[in-house]
């Protein structure tokens, strides 16, 4: 369909009303001139370059000559459609309108389908009207003149034709506009009682809309009455429309309708004395989404304000745009105060915890910004405006839009003032643990070097064999000690280590002290996992007692001999072979008759940590050894 007009020139003295209706009138393809005033619409219809087609005049314009004044001097020069649009349906408003040429009024916030429909209905009257003034004109000359011919009259007649069609056209496209509307529509007669009370309504007219908001069709509402349908409807409906349709007052409002279980916002005006009509929309999934919104923010709000770190969010130039109380604790300032300064602002007087200046693009909000990526424990010190300094701890993450562009952070703040001070104390408190245990270790262990040479010398001295045996086997049991205290010392764990470090050097110690040790080949099999370091303590005695009773006596008469030592792990239980290609234990010797020192000390300790040793007799000397692990060392490494 051809446009019928191009160019509009809208009168409005609200800005946001006047960008709002142009841009939708623009979107229907219509070219839209603004002014804000009575004085300046008359100004520029009589200095246009381009052609008005319509004006748009807005009634109430503030400050000057209002709507319907401008309207009258637009008018003495110029032929031009008026349309009225105004906020007000009151009678002496309209009425005031009806003075002056006009094509309609239109109720502001109508929705731009009826202002187009009316826009265009107010150019096809005007085109009519023109058309038909001009025949008018042209009848009277032509009758003046006595010149009429069957020719003019034949073409006057179709024009009029052409005219009627044009408002059979127009009265169809208002047909559409009413059946193809979202909103829905209905009108109505107002029912009163004797009193003049309104007491019920009667249904009119509806539009398919109206059947698919209520649930009501047309066929069995028409005719009807209000309470005849819906006998438990709320007065407050009845008292609304009851003012329209008797005083004309149009009315706005959003109510909730039990009925219907729905929230609507209603629109209702008077066509006639005695007669309302509605328009209105079902909001209430929108109002419900509101509702669950407002609530989620105050959920929020409660989780941010009850948070026990800092939490505050920036904007994409830096500006702190929100803070919670405690922040407002952490950082010495009010929220006023602080959303007042940017993140990166020199009077944080940042820097680092050793007191260095801290640079901008060390600051989170600079690593955020940049790598667009969460950063965390980012530490740095600032200074309140007492001058107390406080040592922070932030985690930050970016804020994005759905392209992925920087919007700003939402960071939390952490006190750690105390916990590096308390950090620096506990520091300063290890550093003098480790050097007390540096001086107890090199006491402890020279203490031990001092009796093993005490008892080296001993033995050198010109005593009989069994008493240097004897004084060798308290050498081997002190250096089985030694070695087990000098691995814990240096363990990051004092309470177990591991089996195949202890017994690899406690072997390597013991076999040292034989002068036969070359001819001996050494062969262990470790696997390495934990044991409680009290269990070790007597292994590494029982294992010293097994190496020497073997270098002393399983390889007399022998130029070469080899000794096998394995530990393993199994079912959470340590098992440790120890085994030599000697001359055997003799049959007559063992744990149970022996009274030998030796044996006797191996059978305690391992009783004592409730473990079981046994002898296999064969070629050479073998024995068993099973025991638990302890309680500090379940695990393998």
């Amino acid at each position: 369909m051809t446009q019928l007009l191009k160019n509009i020139l809208l009168v409005e003295d609200e800005a946001l009303i006047a960008l709002s209706e142009k841009i939708q009138l623009e979107h229907k393809g219509y070219r839209v001139f603004h002014v804000s005033s009575g004085e300046r619409a008359v100004e520029f219809v009589q200095t246009r370059i381009e052609p008005i087609d319509i004006v748009l005049m807005d009634i109430d314009l503030g400050g000057g000559i209002d709507g319907t004044e401008a309207a009258r001097q637009i008018l003495k020069s110029n032929n031009l459609p008026v349309l009225f649009l105004s906020s007000h349906s009151e009678t002496e408003i309209v009425e005031k309108t009806e003075t002056i040429t006009n094509y309609g009024y239109v109720v502001k916030n109508s929705s731009i389908t009826v202002l187009d429909a009316s826009i265009k209905m107010a150019c096809k009257l005007f085109s009519a009207l023109q058309s038909i003034n001009d025949q008018r004109m042209e009848m009277e000359a032509a009758y003046e003149q006595m010149q009429v011919s069957n020719d003019d009259l034949t073409r006057t007649q179709q024009e009029l034709m052409t005219h009627e069609k044009v408002l059979r056209d127009s009265e169809e496209r208002y047909r559409l506009l009413f059946t193809e509307m979202l909103e829905g529509f209905a009108l109505h007669e107002i029912i009163c009682d004797a009193a003049g009370v309104p007491v019920d309504y009667r249904f009119l007219a509806m539009n398919p809309a109206f059947e698919k908001l209520t649930g009501l069709r047309t066929s069995e509402v028409i005719g009807k009455t209000l309470l005849e349908i819906l006998p438990e409807t709320e007065s407050y409906w009845i008292e609304s429309y009851g003012r329209v349709a008797l005083t004309g007052e149009s009315i706005r409002f959003e109510n909730y309708s039990i009925e219907f279980d729905k929230t609507y916002q209603v629109a209702a005006f008077c066509p006639k004395k005695g007669q309302f009509a509605v328009l209105f929309s079902d909001v209430t999934e929108r109002r419900a989404a509101e509702h669950a919104l407002r609530k989620e923010h105050a959920v929020m709000d409660m989780i941010m304000e009850t948070s026990p770190v800092g939490i505050t969010t920036v904007d994409a130039r830096g500006a702190i745009t929100y803070a919670n109380s405690t922040a407002e604790k952490i950082l010495g300032l009010t929220k006023d105060d602080i959303t007042s300064r940017d993140y990166n602002a020199p009077a944080w007087n940042s820097t680092g915890l050793d007191g260095k200046p801290f640079p901008d693009e060390s600051q989170p909000f600079s690593i955020i910004k940049t790598t667009l990526k969460s950063a965390y424990d980012i530490k740095h010190a600032i200074l309140w405006p007492d001058g107390r300094r406080v040592m922070l701890s932030v985690n930050a993450s970016p804020l994005l839009d759905d392209s992925g562009a920087f919007l700003g952070m939402v960071a939390t703040i952490d006190d750690i003032t105390e916990r590096q001070h308390a950090e620096t104390r506990i520091n300063k408190l290890l550093q003098e643990k480790d050097a007390i245990l540096k001086e107890v270790h090199h006491r402890v262990k020279n203490n031990m070097s001092t009796m093993c040479s005490l008892l080296r010398l001993q033995a050198d001295e010109r005593v009989n064999e069994e008493t240097r045996g004897i004084l060798q086997d308290a050498i081997g049991r002190l250096d089985s000690m030694e070695v087990l205290y000098d691995k814990l010392y240096r363990s990051e764990n004092a309470n177990s280590m591991s089996i195949k470090e202890y017994f690899t050097a406690l072997i390597e110690e013991i076999v040292g002290l034989f002068p036969r040790k070359a001819k001996i080949s050494i062969e262990t099999r470790f696997d390495d996992f934990m044991v409680d370091a009290k269990l070790l303590s007597s292994l590494g005695i029982v294992m010293n007692e097994l190496i020497t009773n073997s270098m002393k006596h399983a390889f007399i008469g022998r130029s070469e001999g080899v000794l096998s030592v394995s530990a393993s792990r199994e079912n959470n239980r340590a098992v440790i072979v120890f085994k030599d290609n000697g001359i055997g234990v003799p049959e007559a010797i063992s744990f149970e008759n022996s009274t030998g020192f030796g044996m006797q000390l191996m059978k305690i300790l391992i009783e004592q940590i409730g473990g079981t040793i046994e002898a296999q007799r064969g070629e050479g000397t073998c024995f068993q050894i099973e025991c638990g692990l302890g309680n500090e060392a379940p695990r393998s490494v």
